[in-house]
């Protein structure tokens, strides 16, 4: 009667049986909650103890107490004398020296070093990928690391040549911060074809780098680093790439789509580029485990004991849906799973051969186990038992992606899927499934879609897009169309002939600089809403109208359009310097011993500015760049200063003093401001600004 749970043996008299459906306690037995694995009968018990391969078995166990084995050479009065005493101690000691170092062996497999993470600022690399790092230059490569603080992990490498004759066929292995600032551990010189294994610093982070040091200092070095590789463990393993580097390869694959076909026909007077699709569904899948994405809610949701399991649609991790479960009981019996047992989705396997199971977890209260298992069944449909993922039964729950190593049991031919959770050690927990993956080899990779449900993606985008470009004797046309949801054709057009191309399309984007001898709008022109012509001519702006290379401009005050700016010219139309007096003793041109002389000149200068309609206050002002040009049509050698006054009551006018160019000597270009006396609204207005400008000849 229950409760019993999944694994659980039940001798029922000379029958053994296993259980392989678990139940609580109070639930309903049921004879196919278990299987029968065995019988055991008095003649088979008889037969088995009494014989051993026909020999009476009192027989050979005298013959074994008695065993006695030597070797005798006489001539050289050599004696080898072999008892089973000595036999049975040698054994059992070479059985525990052997079982502890076997126990003290760790292997991690997974390179932990990924290319795409390697930088090198101090020399160049002619091959950057940790099966081959070659190049020549200074101080470290570095790579960033995420490993475990207290765990055991191993650098190794093939082989190592170093020109350095600091460093001589050989680097220096330290872990940084990710700054590389602080060091966090002197792991030592890695020699070529060594490894040396370290345990991580209690202050290991995400994010820090493991540095390479091909020299030290600045000493110019030529190097070679060949299959680099950190695991965890203390075993080191051959080199194998990081899973993410070998992503990259594989979605290139992917995208190629080996199973379409791609022609160019070239005709006596066209070529035609045609691109349709083929058979998809010959490829090899990387993902053997369909509905993975967990979109629609077709997985078994099992539990048991104080559990629950819930399907939340549109919630997973990288697409489709999560199944969240909630284990608050606290004993074994306590535990919830979801498994994929359909019969339109078996996953073909063979027993031969290792297999990766992999899933993403959001841990969100508690602490749990994962355990990733295979129910193992044969051609005939007979179930075998449970694979379970190694290196443990059980993982620790997190909040990111856990993944083991399984091999069907002997026999199998086809396998589910089954994803269980637990609490750890008495504890409640609760989390989110999703994305699972099963897929054959060692090496756990980026997750995706089985590629039967790649396909029919890709089918019904291809099946509703034709792209083709077409060019004949006197056109080149090329189109692109698509059919919607709703049955709706969008397309875009481009044609061109010996003197015109057509672009159509609802949108036409132009990212770049466009160059045109003449542009003519048929419907009108709008540029970013703030100048903006309409179909009948008539013109709406935002801003001013101002003339390049000049100060002045126009702009809508009220309802009236007013010039505005710094106009160029003094009031009356004079020029700049149509007005001057003369003033006595100011230089006599002598710049070794400059003395006070006369011929110094005074020249004024009337500028109007516009003040536009804001609200202003004295800390604001307006200013304007003014040129000082044209006084050498009058011999004036140097402009020596300038003076502003403001002729509005309400504004003051000064120069900004770091707007002079140049800074000392004969002034070219001023920048005036125009500040308030007191805070006001301006209805926008010009001021006329006095300009005095002091130079001599």
């Amino acid at each position: 009667m229950p409760p019993y749970d999944i694994g659980d043996l039940w001798a029922n008299g000379q029958t053994v049986y296993r259980c392989k459906v678990a139940k609580a306690s109070g639930g309903s037995y049921a004879a196919g909650d278990w299987e029968k694995i065995g019988d055991v009968t008095n003649q088979n018990t008889s037969k088995d103890t009494s014989n051993v391969n026909g020999v009476p078995a009192n027989e050979v166990i005298g013959r074994l107490s008695t065993a006695e084995s030597s070797i005798t050479q006489n001539a050289n009065e050599i004696s080898l004398r072999v008892t089973k005493t000595t036999y049975e101690t040698g054994i059992s000691d070479t059985k525990g020296y052997a079982d502890n170092a076997v126990s003290n062996v760790k292997v991690g497999v997974r390179n932990l070093l990924k290319s795409t993470t390697m930088k090198y600022n101090y020399g160049t690399l002619t091959s950057s990928s940790t099966e081959k790092i070659a190049g020549s230059g200074k101080w470290f490569i570095q790579f960033s690391i995420n490993i475990t603080s207290g765990k055991q992990y191993t650098v190794s490498n093939k082989a190592i040549t170093n020109s350095s004759t600091v460093r001589p066929n050989n680097v220096n292995v330290i872990i940084y911060n990710s700054t590389n600032t602080t060091i966090k551990l002197t792991i030592g010189v890695l020699n070529s074809g060594g490894s040396i294994t370290f345990t991580a610093p209690s202050t290991m982070v995400d994010g820090d780098n493991i540095l390479f040091y091909v020299s030290d200092g600045n000493v110019q070095s030529d190097f070679v680093i060949q299959g680099l590789k950190l695991e965890e463990g203390n075993k080191a393993t051959d080199w194998t790439p990081a899973p993410e580097d070998t992503q990259g390869q594989i979605d290139s694959l992917g995208s190629r789509m080996s199973t379409a076909e791609s022609s160019i026909t070239q005709q006596a007077n066209q070529i035609a580029l045609k691109v349709t699709q083929s058979d998809y569904n010959g490829t090899s899948p990387t993902n053997l485990l369909r509905k993975s994405s967990m979109n629609t809610d077709v997985w078994s949701k099992t539990s048991a004991g104080s559990s629950s399991t819930t399907y939340i649609p549109n919630a997973g991790f990288l697409s489709g849906g999560t199944y969240e479960i909630n284990v608050t009981g606290t004993t074994a019996s306590d535990y919830a799973y979801i498994s994929m047992i359909n019969g339109d989705y078996w996953i073909p396997v063979k027993d031969t051969e290792n297999y990766t199971a992999s899933i993403y977890s959001k841990l969100i209260s508690g602490s749990g186990e994962i355990s990733l298992r295979a129910y193992c069944y044969n051609d005939a449909g007979t179930y075998l038992g449970q694979a379970y993922h190694t290196p443990t039964a059980y993982s620790d729950a997190i909040t990111g992606r856990t993944s083991g190593v399984f091999k069907p049991l002997a026999g199998t031919t086809k396998i589910y899927f089954m994803a269980l959770l637990r609490g750890k050690n008495g504890s409640t927990v609760k989390a989110q499934l999703s994305n699972a993956m099963v897929q054959r080899g060692i090496i756990v990779t980026g997750w995706q879609p089985h590629t039967d449900e790649m396909a029919t993606e890709l089918q019904g985008r291809m099946s509703s897009a034709e792209s083709s470009i077409t060019q004949q004797a006197t056109q080149i046309s090329q189109k692109v169309s698509q059919t919607d949801y709703n049955g709706n054709t969008i397309a875009s057009l481009i044609n061109q002939t010996a003197t015109t191309i057509l672009l159509q399309a609802a949108k036409i984007a132009l990212d770049g600089y466009v160059e045109a001898k003449h542009i003519k709008s048929l419907n009108g022109l709008n540029i970013n809403d703030q100048f903006m012509v309409d179909a009948n001519g008539n013109v709406s702006l935002a801003g001013i109208l101002k003339a390049i290379g000049s100060s002045s401009f126009m702009q809508l005050a009220g309802n009236s359009l007013v010039a505005g700016g710094y106009d160029g010219a003094p009031v009356g139309g004079r020029t700049l310097l149509s007005v001057l007096s003369t003033i006595p003793n100011m230089f006599d041109g002598n710049y070794a011993d400059p003395e006070v002389k006369g011929h110094g000149k005074l020249y004024t200068h009337t500028a109007r500015i516009w003040v536009p309609a804001q609200t202003f206050n004295t800390s604001s002002w307006v200013e304007y760049t003014l040129d000082l040009t044209g006084y050498d049509s009058v011999g004036i050698q140097v402009v020596s200063a300038v003076s502003l006054q403001s002729r509005a009551k309400e504004m003051y006018a000064y120069e900004r003093v770091d707007g002079r160019y140049p800074t000392v000597g004969d002034l070219r270009r001023i920048v005036i401001r125009l500040s308030p006396h007191y805070n006001f609204t301006s209805p926008g207005f010009f001021v006329e600004v006095g300009v005095m400008i002091l130079g001599w000849r």
